[in-house]
């Protein structure tokens, strides 16, 4: 009895025993498994703050801005992630080939600029000639003795110098027609001064004639008749014979104004005028 009970003691000891170091076990690997699941839980936490945002000042300047605030620097022309970017330098040389260009353009302008001014320069220079040679003339016409110097009459011919030849023609003969034939004479000589190879020139030489003739000199007016003789194909040749006839009747020759009158009736027989130089010849 003694002996079952020694037996059953020992074998309750080894049984306490080995639960105690299953025990012991046990504990020992719930703690590393909890030290492990800690760690893990600690890298979760730093996956989790990243995933917020939750990040250095280093990163924050990446593009996850709002989208508000990157639309206002996309409509200003702001790049956001070349904005923080040192500018480029430009190639070497760029700036100055752009000045060398600057400066070709600059004396291009400037030549153009000098031929301008040349050409104007050239352009005043004629006009100056051109009123030299209109005052010479003028000064021409003032100095004939054929002509009346009257201050009344300069002007009015200078007045109307600038016109057309043809309308300063017809407001010379409309001057014969008043019977101002002093005016009238300067007008239509002003007229051949200027041009004397003009088509009417010739019928402001006719004219002249007229004027003389008007004023009663008939001496001159024969001068001035037979200059017509000079225009070949003068309209007023027939008419400036018929004068001549006249003028020489006013003075008394009698001879040549019927050799002017038979000349009239031999050479232009389809004229107005012959029959009034057949008239005078009769009697």
């Amino acid at each position: 009895m003694m002996h079952l009970t020694k037996t059953f003691r020992s074998k309750s000891t080894a049984l306490i025993t080995i639960s105690c170091v299953m025990l012991f076990l046990v504990l020992t690997a719930c703690g590393g498994s909890k030290k492990n699941n800690l760690a893990t839980d600690g890298n979760k936490d730093v996956n989790i703050d990243e995933l917020l945002g939750v990040e250095g000042e280093h990163q924050k300047t990446d593009s996850t801005q709002n989208p508000e605030e990157a639309e206002v620097l996309r409509l200003l022309g702001i790049d956001d992630t070349s904005a923080n970017a040192a500018p480029s330098e430009s190639p070497a040389g760029t700036s100055e080939t752009k000045d060398d260009a600057s400066v070709e353009t600059l004396r291009n302008q400037m030549h153009a600029l000098e031929s301008k001014l040349a050409q104007k320069d050239k352009t005043i220079s004629e006009l100056q000639n051109d009123l030299v040679q209109k005052e010479a003339r003028l000064q021409q016409l003032q100095d004939s003795p054929d002509l009346s110097t009257s201050s009344t009459t300069l002007s009015s011919g200078t007045s109307t110098y600038g016109t057309s030849y043809r309308a300063r023609y017809k407001t010379a003969l409309q001057t014969y027609e008043n019977r101002h034939y002093r005016e009238a004479i300067e007008q239509f000589s002003a007229l051949l001064a200027e041009n004397s190879n003009h088509s009417l020139s010739d019928n402001c030489q006719y004219w002249i004639g007229e004027s003389y003739y008007g004023l009663g000199n008939y001496t001159q007016a024969i001068a001035e008749f037979e200059k017509v003789y000079s225009y070949p194909r003068s309209n007023k040749i027939d008419a400036a014979i018929l004068k001549l006839g006249l003028s020489y009747l006013r003075i008394g020759n009698s001879e040549l104004a019927r050799s002017q009158f038979e000349q009239l009736v031999a050479n232009y027989p389809k004229s107005e005028y012959v029959d009034q130089a057949r008239m005078y010849l009769n009697k």
